[in-house]
């Protein structure tokens, strides 16, 4: 029965871990929108920043509703072409930026998982689930990589 409690702990922890990943990702996501809208003159942009860091917690549809919210608001001020390139480009540079090294080295390194074997995980389940395969392809990673050692007899092995 200790051994079931350890496990279940142990699996409880990752998953905080996890999640609190996903929340350091939102704040620095919100930090670099900040400072893409704020360079380029976004209304509200303290704002429209934090929002858009936190809509990544929701795969696709959250990166979409930021793209929406954040150049409606600029077009709504400024009815023009380079703004929305401006705002474009604020965006597409900090979704790269979470999607090739962001994610991959902050849970990478909670987990003492390669960053190129999680940015293969998440664009596989992506490929394959889609929004919610990408949502639970790490959690599900980390999982069973506890179970797998709790299984083999050796759970205090990293």
């Amino acid at each position: 029965m200790s051994k079931l409690f350890a496990y279940l702990g142990e699996v409880f922890h990752a998953l905080v871990s996890y999640a609190r990943g996903q929340v350091l990702i939102s704040l620095i996501l919100s930090a670099i929108y900040a400072v893409g809208f704020g360079w380029i003159g976004v209304p509200l942009w303290p704002l429209i920043a934090l929002i858009c860091g936190f809509l990544n917690l929701i795969p696709y549809a959250g990166g979409v509703i930021a793209l929406l919210l954040a150049s409606g608001a600029t077009l709504i001020v400024d009815l023009s072409a380079v703004k929305f390139l401006q705002v474009l480009a604020v965006y597409a540079a900090a979704r790269l930026f979470e999607s090739f090294y962001l994610t991959p080295h902050v849970h990478g390194k909670r987990f003492s998982i390669r960053p190129l074997l999680l940015l293969a995980v998440l664009l596989a389940s992506g490929i394959l689930f889609g929004p919610l395969g990408m949502l639970l392809a790490v959690p599900v990673v980390v999982v069973g990589r506890i179970t797998w050692r709790h299984l083999r007899g050796d759970p205090d092995q990293v």
